[in-house]
Formats: structure tokens, C-alpha cells, sequence
């Protein structure tokens, strides 16, 4: 990174701070500000920042924001509501998750005729899964009912990871070198990716939850140091998952969600830590998005990777959605809220860069494309509908409870 996008980046975060307040009342989300302000100064906009494609490093802070992100969210799931509940995150990822990418993958073929059938998929799997921070206004808002906030944000916390060893396969088929074992035992690769990475993360979660718990009742802890827990855990659980050949994703997950710290007022501390930093590498993510990503892919914006972004983002969305919930008693209303607030985000961004890390850019620019299209208009239209939609959702939902 240049010294003019640390500067860029410490102004943005002060300004924004400034008027926080103000823009949390109005339709500009945070992702957004930050995403608009890379594109005024990348060359299409001011000139003001010119960065090559630095696939390495924008890889590294995408993978580590989204690995706190995962883990804070999964640190204040309600694990009670969850219960009564467990059924709706594991119809959206058993069922959805996989008729989600088989729907986007069928779209992709009809209108990308000339990519071919496997860059087609990696762009389906790219854009499965959804990202929770993009709508914070609706996990966050306890007006809409909990049930309906725990299952879209374990369905956030669990899909990117479910969907990387099919991601590591095209990619694979595709013709990139990813080591030996990946490329000749693809079965068992993808068994420890999704089995290991629940026991790395909860082995993390749950010693350095007692652990944790255990200084604090000797006082032995500092209190400045108690929001640093959660992002040491997290980069923990995600770096033991992948060395014993497990996701570090899921891992992280798995760290959040079972973090056994039982001293409210720690683990109050530690989960301040999301809130704050890990919403700034978060930031930071969509602020390279719009520098680097997007004037890179506005070339090879066509009318069909428009028409595919805007189906990405409903139908190839909310249709495996409602059939998933089939059965389940929910209303239209709700599987429609459910099915919209599936926004794409620092998943699809780590997709795109490890793509672009294996592969390159030449011959996948329309994927490429493609996938930034739908990003951005992912954070504009989740963006702006999250807080009126959550407000509206809980208002019905207190009117038609009994």
C-alpha cells in the first residue's frame, strides 16, 4: 500500500467518524462511503491514487478482515434462539446454498455463452455467498425476530467456507497449481476442509475462552488488552484449521461461536473489538475495491454482466430461498425478507482475488467484471433497503405476534 492510500484511508476514517451519527440515519452505509471514496481518487475518477493489481496483498487483508468479522459474529449469536431456530440456517445452507450456485452456474451458461462452463461456475460460486456486515441494519435490529437475525447470520458465517473447497476445484480444473494433495484426493481434501475446521475453531474457542476466563478471575489482566482477544483467537483458529487441513473459515467461525469466556464483563470487552477495528478492515477491503478492483473491471462491463448482476442478486437469490423454507410455515413476506438480504461482499471479493492470485487476469476478465458488478450493486441496493426494510419487517412482526 502507497502512503497516499494510508492517508486516504486514516482521513476517511476520521471524517466518517465525525458525521457517523448523522449518515446512520440516513441511506449511506459505511461500505458504501468507503467504496465511492476509492473510486473518486482511482484513475477514472480524480487520478488521484493509482495501484496496479496487487492480488498478494489485498488477498491478505480481505482474508484477515474477513476471518474477524466471522469470528465476532459468530461470538454474539444467541445459541438459546439459535436452537429453537436450527432448522432455517440448516435448510439455507444444505438446500439453498448448493441450488443457489446450480442456478447461478445455469444463468451463467445461457448468458455467457462464450466463457466456458467451469469459469461460468467459478463465477457462481463466487457470488453464493452472502455477506452479514452489509446488512448490519438488519442482524442488528431487534425488532425484526430473532430467529429470522440468527439464521442469516450463521448462514453468512458458514457459506464462504462451505462453498472453498469447491472454489479450490475449479480453480484446480481451471489449471492453477495448488499442491499435491488437493489436486489428487479431492474427496478427502473436501472432508477436512469442512470437519477439520469446526474442531480447530472450537478447540481454539473454547481453551482460550477458559483460558481468558481464568486470568480474569486472578486479575491478571489488563483491560486494554481484553478487546485484542477476539482477533487473536480468530487468525488463531483460522491458522490451526489450515495446518491441519481443515477451513480456516469455518474455523474462525467455530472460535466465535463457541468462545467459552464466561466473565460477562470480558467478554463484553472482547467483543468490542468487531465492532470497532474489525469494521475498518472491512472498510478497508471496500476501499480498495473501489481503487484497484473497479476501474480494472469497468472495461468489461455489457449489458450481459449487468443483467446477470441484477440476477445474482434476486432471482438466483431469493428463488432457492423460498424453496428451501418450503414447509417451514414462514410467510411470503418473510422468506422474501430473508431471500433479499443475501448481499455479497468480502467473500466474493477474497474469491476474486484468489482467482486473480492463481490464474491472472487474462481470460477471466468478464468474470471478473461480472463479480465486481454484482458487488457494487449489492452495497448500494442492500445498502439502502436494510434499515427501512428491518424497521417495516418488525413493525408486521409486532403487529401479527401474538
Amino acid at each position: 500500500m502507497t502512503e497516499q492510500l494510508l492517508v486516504l484511508a486514516a482521513a476517511l476514517i476520521l471524517a466518517y467518524g465525525l458525521v457517523s451519527g448523522i449518515a446512520s440515519r440516513s441511506i449511506f452505509t459505511p461500505h458504501m462511503v468507503f467504496m465511492f471514496a476509492g473510486v473518486l481518487v482511482c484513475p477514472i475518477g480524480l487520478g488521484l491514487i493509482d495501484l496496479q493489481m496487487s492480488a498478494p496483498a489485498m488477498q491478505v487483508l480481505a482474508t484477515v478482515a474477513l476471518v474477524i468479522i466471522l469470528a465476532g459474529d459468530a461470538s454474539t449469536t444467541d445459541k438459546k434462539a439459535l436452537g429453537n431456530a436450527k432448522s432455517l440456517p440448516l435448510r439455507l445452507l444444505a438446500i439453498g446454498l448448493p441450488l443457489t450456485i446450480l442456478l447461478g452456474w445455469a444463468l451463467g451458461v445461457l448468458i455467457f455463452p462464450a466463457l466456458g462452463v467451469a469459469s461460468v461456475l467459478y463465477l457462481a460460486l463466487v457470488l453464493a455467498p452472502t455477506d452479514a456486515a452489509l446488512g448490519q441494519a438488519v442482524i442488528s435490529n431487534e425488532a425484526v425476530p430473532v430467529k429470522i437475525r440468527e439464521a442469516l447470520n450463521v448462514e453468512s458465517g458458514l457459506n464462504d467456507g462451505i462453498c472453498l473447497p469447491a472454489v479450490f476445484a475449479v480453480l484446480w480444473y481451471l489449471g492453477a497449481d495448488l499442491g499435491e494433495e488437493q489436486t489428487t484426493h479431492w474427496g478427502l481434501f473436501a472432508a477436512k476442509q469442512i470437519f477439520l475446521g469446526p474442531v480447530a475453531g472450537g478447540l481454539v474457542g473454547i481453551v482460550g475462552g477458559k483460558l481468558i476466563d481464568a486470568a480474569a478471575k486472578r486479575n491478571w489482566i489488563d483491560d486494554g488488552m481484553q478487546r485484542l482477544f477476539l482477533p487473536a483467537l480468530a487468525i488463531l483458529a483460522y491458522a490451526l484449521a489450515e495446518m491441519i487441513g481443515g477451513n480456516g473459515f469455518i474455523g474462525a467461525f467455530f472460535a466465535g461461536f463457541l468462545l467459552a469466556i464466561r466473565t460477562e464483563a470480558v467478554r463484553k470487552e472482547t467483543q468490542h473489538f468487531d465492532e470497532s477495528e474489525g469494521s475498518v478492515l472491512s472498510l478497508l477491503t471496500f476501499l480498495i475495491l473501489g481503487i484497484v478492483m473497479i476501474p480494472s473491471a469497468l472495461d468489461h462491463w455489457t449489458l450481459q454482466t449487468t443483467i446477470y448482476a441484477l440476477l445474482s442478486l434476486t432471482v438466483v437469490r431469493i428463488l432457492p430461498v423460498a424453496l428451501c423454507l418450503i414447509g417451514t410455515g414462514l410467510d411470503l413476506h418473510t422468506v422474501l425478507f430473508i431471500g433479499w438480504f443475501g448481499p455479497r461482499g468480502i467473500a466474493s471479493i477474497l474469491y476474486l482475488l484468489i482467482l486473480i492470485g492463481a490464474l491472472g487476469v487474462e481470460g477471466y476478465e468478464i468474470v471478473i467484471a461480472t463479480g465486481v458488478q454484482t458487488i457494487i450493486f449489492s452495497v448500494i441496493l442492500h445498502g439502502i433497503t436494510a434499515a427501512p426494510w428491518a424497521k417495516k419487517f418488525g413493525a408486521a412482526e409486532a403487529v401479527t405476534s401474538p
